[in-house]
Parts: structure tokens; C-alpha cells; sequence
């Protein structure tokens, strides 16, 4: 593997993990929060706030899925200031040669 597929590797699995952490930390506070503490006002924010937040975070997670857009092979893609040399074109030769007007 390359070093940019290396680091996409690591920062995949990185994201996995601290999602599954954090469902996790949130499914025990909805747990607590739910079933095992006297309900006041503030524990029913909290507790609508975790519920929310569990929400959102499955509908991204499908919408993410479903509008997966991925090449076929997986590319390391250039800097930005290469795609920047790629597109404006002559920009390659004045840098090569600089006593060009």
C-alpha cells in the first residue's frame, strides 16, 4: 500500500472507531437517563438531545451509504495546488523555464 492509502486506511478505521464510541456513550446515557433516573426537566432535555443526536447520526450514516459516490479504485487524489497547475495551462512551462515572458 501506498502512504496515501496507509493514511486513508488509518483515518477510516480512526472514524469507526470514535463513532462506535460515541453510539456507544450515547445509548448508556439514553439507558440512564430513560430507565434509571427521576425524570427532571433538565434530565428530559438531555435526554431528548441524546435521542436526537442517535437520530441524526443513523440518518447521516444511511444518507452517507446511499449517496456513496467512490471510483471504481480507490486514488490518492493530487494537492490542491497541482490540480491548480493542471488546469491553468502554460503554467508548467513558465516554471521551467523562467526567463519566459
Amino acid at each position: 500500500l501506498s502512504a496515501c492509502e496507509n493514511v486513508s486506511q488509518i483515518l477510516l478505521w480512526l472514524t469507526i472507531l470514535i463513532a462506535f464510541f460515541g453510539m456507544a456513550v450515547n445509548a448508556i446515557v439514553v439507558w440512564l437517563l430513560g430507565f434509571h433516573i427521576h425524570r427532571t426537566p433538565f434530565s428530559v432535555y438531555i435526554l431528548n438531545l441524546a435521542i436526537q443526536f442517535q437520530g441524526w447520526q443513523n440518518l447521516k450514516l444511511i444518507l452517507q451509504r446511499a449517496l456513496q459516490d467512490t471510483p471504481e479504485e480507490d486514488q490518492c487524489v493530487d494537492p490542491p495546488s497541482q490540480q491548480a497547475l493542471q488546469i491553468i495551462p502554460g503554467i508548467e512551462k513558465r516554471k521551467s523555464n523562467p526567463n519566459s515572458p
